[in-house]
């Protein structure tokens, strides 16, 4: 389903139903819904923030990894040396560097549990990991 690009509600046909907004004639439909793709969107309806007459806005936070948190959490604590979190999330070039230094001798895998529990630690995309 198409999204509007001001106020990001869906689209029916050519116009918005809750700004107005018309699309051009002659573009193309966005085919994909934006909850699709290696990561997920929180849509959370708010009433408009600028205060102006458009009625309900729809927004879309900053997009969330589909990794667990807690699941690379406890594949770093348990396997860490070997780098299996960082194949969990992706990040395969840096889960062979981990898997042959053993961990890069442990240092990165302590930087890495610490990273992970304060949320800093990040899906091969440079998305946050879901908090489950």
């Amino acid at each position: 389903m198409a999204r509007c690009p001001i106020c990001g509600a869906p689209l029916d046909g050519k116009v918005c139903s809750y700004c107005g907004h018309r699309e051009p004639p002659g573009k193309q439909e966005r085919k994909t819904d934006p909850g699709q793709g290696p990561f997920e969107y929180a849509k959370k309806p708010e009433s408009n923030p600028y205060g102006n007459s458009y009625g309900q806005a729809f927004y879309y936070e900053k997009p969330v990894s589909t990794r667990s948190k807690w699941m690379t959490f406890v594949l770093c604590f348990l396997f860490g040396t070997f780098g299996i979190h960082r194949f969990y999330v992706g990040k395969t070039g840096t889960g062979l560097l981990y898997f042959f230094t053993f961990g890069l001798a442990g240092f990165g895998w302590l930087i890495d549990l610490i990273m992970i529990l304060t949320g800093s630690f990040n899906d091969v995309h440079g998305f946050p990991l879901k908090d489950v």
